[in-house]
């Protein structure tokens, strides 16, 4: 029975090794498109985990923010400031594997625009 329980403990830990810590550190890329828009504009995040706390930066068009955040499971909050922004806008998004979808509220927004990013 012990051996039993070391093969499994020792398939689990392979198993987590092949696989790869979930994790958001990485380079992301893809567009923000905001309500009724034809074409998104493009949106560069680079992004360090550390135990589900966020930091890193976002270009977009002629803008680089700052960002912070937490991450719990497959649900990310950031939050976006600097440069032209007058305050701090919130991002909200969810985490399939190597992709990030939601909702950013950018400046002056009434209603959020949707992101499609994609790990580099």
């Amino acid at each position: 029975m012990r051996t039993l329980k070391a093969l499994a403990a020792g398939v689990a830990i392979v198993f987590l090794i092949a696989c790869g810590d979930p994790t958001m550190t990485g380079t992301w890329s893809g567009t923000v498109t905001v309500p009724g828009g034809r074409a998104g504009t493009p949106m560069l995040l680079t992004l360090i985990e550390e135990d589900g706390a966020l930091s890193g930066e976002a270009f977009m068009v002629f803008m680089s923010l700052d960002v912070t955040g937490t991450r719990e499971g497959a649900e990310a909050s950031l939050t976006l400031s600097g440069e032209l922004l007058e305050e701090p806008t919130p991002l909200e998004g969810t985490l399939d594997k190597d992709v990030f979808t939601g909702r950013w509220w950018g400046p002056g927004a009434t209603e959020p625009a949707t992101f499609r990013l994609e790990r580099q």
